[in-house]
């Protein structure tokens, strides 16, 4: 009876994994006629060079010069569809390289709001570019856990791939969206700083660190210096196929719309949808999201790191939380707070994979902060309840976390929608 027990529950983790694989093949790679998702984000992917170098059009560039004079936006489909499937693929190898053997928490998880389960049923999340983040920190990460394996003539080498992607990766995707410094940044420089602290004998990471500190920012300069204008707008938008523009603008394919039409934006009309969350009273909704992913992933890092020392998970709860908070500033400066929650926990759940595999090692700090309330470690017992972790997922299989808009039946997981999509096959 038990062996069948175990083996369902091996079963939940792998099903979930391939209901959002193929949920998302299904939509992304189905009928190219009828828009996948929202047309603001769509044209994100569009902004190119054509109208002079600009932020965030470095891969629209990319498919303007692959693809010339073809329709763009299947493309699009194609590519947010396999990026999130490289997502997917780097989040199971993380499981499989860390120290966590607990299915049940590995199927919250997948389940948490802005996560794998849920970016498919909304094909939201990994519409965006901040995918483009989570799959390069994916793979710093990957490239840590291979260094700590590895033995000690093979280290250098990991080391040294660390260090090249780490800085032309981020050179990279800076250039496709100037968000990476806050979300990303400084999760790669945790890393850094706990290769630095593990490897002091090994100077390049004091190098590598230097450089990416200060590549990643002066990309992030000359980004904001190139903000875009309006002429530099239209000169995108007629660089697009009259297929592409129909399918955003149909009813104005000649007139600027979506994203492209935001870089013509000043940084007052920016700034102003923050303001509109403001006054919309909308920030009273973010708040409370916010405050159930806190704990939800401050439990998921606690009975993740269960296994380890007391003095340990006090450690490794500073070094997650520092990071974390660190990329909360880009809610001062940007509106949607969906995405940019869902971007900061895929990076928290990646990071744990990290902390909670640590082996035994020298503490590397003098004082440890106690984030309340992450601190679910002062309560072993607690984070083993079954009622607390049923809690969670009925947390999870019930409300959906809003990418930017928040309106109320957005609130929760509309399964009416996606299964009118598995009828019509």
């Amino acid at each position: 009876m038990q062996k069948n027990q175990n083996k369902s529950i091996i079963l939940i983790p792998i099903v979930i994994l391939e209901f959002s694989i193929i949920l998302s093949w299904v939509w992304m790679m189905g009928d190219f006629s009828q828009i996948r998702f929202g047309v603001w984000p769509i044209s994100e992917w569009l902004i190119n060079y054509q109208g002079g170098f600009v932020r965030r059009g470095f891969i629209g560039e990319i498919l303007y010069q692959l693809f010339p004079g073809q329709a763009l936006i299947p493309k699009v489909y194609q590519l947010t569809f396999y990026l999130y499937l490289i997502y997917c693929m780097i989040f199971v190898c993380l499981y499989r390289l860390s120290k966590i053997r607990d299915l049940p928490l590995l199927i919250l998880m997948l389940l948490i709001p802005g996560g794998i389960f849920h970016m498919a049923i909304s094909s939201s999340f990994y519409t965006r570019k901040e995918i483009l983040f989570l799959i390069l920190f994916g793979l710093l990460c990957f490239i840590y856990l291979q260094i700590k394996q590895a033995q000690d003539s093979k280290k250098s080498t990991w080391i040294t791939i660390f260090i090249s992607l780490a800085i032309v990766g981020g050179v990279i995707i800076t250039l496709c969206h100037e968000a990476f410094i806050f979300m990303s940044f400084p999760y790669i420089a945790s890393l850094f700083w706990l290769l630095k602290k593990e490897y002091p004998q090994q100077k390049s990471i004091h190098y590598g660190f230097v450089a990416f500190a200060t590549m990643i920012p002066i990309v992030f300069l000359l980004c904001t210096m190139m903000h875009g204008s309006v002429l530099i707008s239209e000169n995108i938008w007629d660089s697009l196929s009259l297929q592409d523009r129909l399918v955003i603008s149909p009813h104005s394919p000649y007139t600027v719309y979506g994203a492209i039409g935001g870089i013509g934006w000043d940084k007052l009309q920016n700034l102003s949808t923050l303001y509109g969350v403001l006054v919309s009273g909308g920030w009273i909704i973010w708040i409370c999201f916010g405050f159930v992913q806190y704990l939800v992933l401050g439990y998921v890092f606690a009975r993740g790191a269960s296994s380890q020392s007391q003095e340990d998970q006090l450690e490794n709860l500073t070094l997650i939380s520092v990071p974390f908070l660190l990329s909360l500033s880009i809610f001062l400066i940007g509106s949607d707070w969906g995405r940019w929650m869902a971007s900061s926990g895929n990076h928290f759940l990646l990071l744990s994979f990290v902390l909670c595999s640590q082996n035994k090692r020298p503490i590397f700090l003098s004082k440890k902060i106690h984030a309340w309330p992450l601190s679910w470690i002062n309560h072993p017992q607690l984070i083993r309840a079954r009622w607390l972790f049923w809690g969670i997922i009925g947390y999870e299989l019930i409300f959906k976390l809003p990418e930017c808009c928040v309106q109320y039946p957005y609130f929760f997981i509309q399964y009416s929608l996606f299964a009118k999509l598995f009828g019509s096959i």
